[in-house]
């Protein structure tokens, strides 16, 4: 594919562009080169005005990489749609038959999506007359392995920084410092907290720790969204405790009654204790709620879970594993595990 010649200054701009246009996210420098260095240290330029060469395929696995640590892609590598395909279907024959049959209208396809798409923002993929012509000649198992071929040239395009295809069109670039440093939960990519830190946390999970507070009551209140629940986010700040109300989603907002469940969030490291599940059943009996639930990046001690069953307290933990769980359901299709392996 032959050599780019950057200077220093203008790798990072083109990186950086590049990784806003395809996830939606704008990172800090010294955040890039932390994901760079810990990819490969040799890669980041020594000085802005410097000089240097690097080979497009060596810039584009980096790129792919670089995705994958953001939690916007599905592998570190850059992947190749046919021998995904291929793989995929080995252990099954009418599947590999049906893969050769068709292994030159897949190379047609990827050349001139990878021709079309190169540079070009405004392309957009459809693979209609493909997938159509592939069950013509293979029947349904045909129709398959083309929408396993297209499902995996997609992610190719999405992983190239060369070709202007992505999974997601976002609506604006948001920084990836506001998980750890806003209060702002706004977003046209997410009702109470943003797509784009969902995926970047399925990546990152331990970052959970670290997140914003008013972050965390977001994401939150983002599953439970959802989930099916009718969802009051509180204020934040002077909410007495209470941050999130759930009811069921089919509620007479017209005869109005108290909240289901009360939800309280604490991201914190210490495990929860007794004082902090009591507070919270009084809470639940004064607002004559069935129950309570405290969500948290730690888990209860033992003791808290004593009280609880000792005093009848209808009070429930969403702990470290649960908030695991809540983040791989919602996150972006495509960014996890490739086609199911």
């Amino acid at each position: 594919m032959g050599r780019i010649l950057f200077r220093g200054s203008e790798f990072k701009a083109i990186l950086s562009e590049s990784i806003g246009f395809k996830t939606g996210l704008a990172l800090p420098e010294e955040r890039l080169r932390a994901i760079v260095e810990e990819i490969d240290a040799s890669l980041w330029p020594p000085s802005d005005d410097l000089e240097a060469s690097i080979r497009s395929e060596v810039f584009a696995e980096l790129f792919a990489a670089v995705l994958h640590r953001l939690g916007a892609g599905p592998s570190e590598m850059l992947l190749n749609p046919q021998w995904e395909v291929e793989e995929r279907n080995q252990s099954d024959p009418a599947h590999i038959a049906a893969f050769h049959a068709l292994e030159s209208q897949m190379n047609e396809l990827e050349n001139e999506a990878l021709n079309s798409a190169f540079g070009n923002t405004q392309w957009e993929f459809d693979p209609t007359s493909f997938v159509t012509a592939a069950e013509a000649s293979q029947g349904q198992t045909g129709r398959e392995i083309g929408l396993q071929f297209v499902e995996a040239l997609k992610v190719v395009l999405h992983q190239s920084p060369f070709h202007g295809s992505r999974q997601v069109a976002w609506g604006d670039i948001r920084d990836l410092d506001e998980l750890f440093r806003s209060e702002r939960l706004a977003s046209p990519h997410g009702e109470f907290f943003d797509q784009r830190f969902v995926d970047f946390l399925a990546a990152n999970f331990d970052d959970i720790d670290v997140i914003n507070w008013r972050q965390f009551e977001g994401l939150a209140a983002e599953f439970f969204n959802r989930s099916g629940y009718a969802v009051e986010l509180g204020p934040g700040r002077n909410d007495e405790g209470v941050d999130i109300r759930l009811w069921p989603n089919d509620i007479d907002e017209s005869s109005p009654k108290p909240a289901v469940t009360l939800v309280e969030c604490k991201r914190k490291r210490e495990k929860i204790g007794k004082s902090v599940v009591k507070a919270l059943w009084a809470d639940v009996i004064h607002e004559d709620a069935e129950s309570g639930l405290i969500v948290t990046s730690s888990s209860f001690f033992p003791g808290a879970r004593k009280t609880c069953i000792a005093r009848g307290y209808r009070i429930d933990e969403a702990n470290r594993e649960s908030l695991r769980k809540w983040i791989q359901s919602m996150r972006t299709p495509g960014t996890g595990v490739f086609l199911g392996e």
